[in-house]
């Protein structure tokens, strides 16, 4: 084993190609090494700068007085949009209401209408629990329809929005649309 060791180091000595291809080799080595933590260490100023910039942020936010007012007023407008959302005292009870609000929304805008309980989920916000009940609607609108049928979703409805909509004048006037309804659940029922 010593004999080849020595040969080895004999040969690596002899040949000057070999000398300059390990000491390539090491150079690549320690580039690498040196990329590599520069890297790490650049990362790791980036995470520190980011955690400085919060604190200060929140030291900044902690020296700023608290107004009570501000708070008053923004417990009062989400007790106003509360109460614009329509009350179910469960589940079944909201896709039955959001089944007959949309039916009653739609009455002769859709003619051949098919709806589609899509199903409901349980959302729980602000010590409320709500019910987002999503219905599919699949039929025709004419054309002149079209504008009506959207000003039942529009921006004074906190309560109901279309989630997709499809209107193809071309196809036939096929519509494809899916609604959302909210209910807030109401423990009087």
């Amino acid at each position: 084993m010593s004999s080849q060791i020595d040969t080895m180091i004999d040969e690596f000595q002899s040949n000057l190609r070999l000398q300059w291809m390990v000491l390539v080799v090491l150079a690549i080595l320690c580039i690498s090494s040196i990329s590599w933590l520069s890297s790490l260490v650049e990362d790791k100023r980036i995470d520190t700068q980011r955690l400085v910039n919060l604190l200060a942020r929140l030291e900044q936010t902690a020296a700023q007085p608290f107004d009570e007012a501000l708070l008053g007023e923004s417990a009062q407008q989400l007790e106003q949009a509360l109460d614009a959302i329509p009350a179910a005292g469960s589940a079944s009870t909201a896709e039955a209401q959001a089944l007959k609000q949309l039916e009653f929304i739609l009455g002769d805008l859709i003619t051949r209408k098919r709806l589609n309980l899509l199903g409901s989920d349980e959302l729980k916000a602000h010590g409320h629990l709500f019910w987002q009940v999503r219905i599919e609607v699949n039929g025709q609108l004419n054309n002149k329809d079209l504008i009506e049928l959207l000003t039942h979703f529009d921006a004074s409805q906190a309560q109901r929005r279309i989630n997709s909509f499809r209107y193809r004048p071309s196809a036939s006037n096929s519509l494809s649309l899916v609604a959302d309804f909210i209910y807030v659940r109401d423990d009087n029922e």
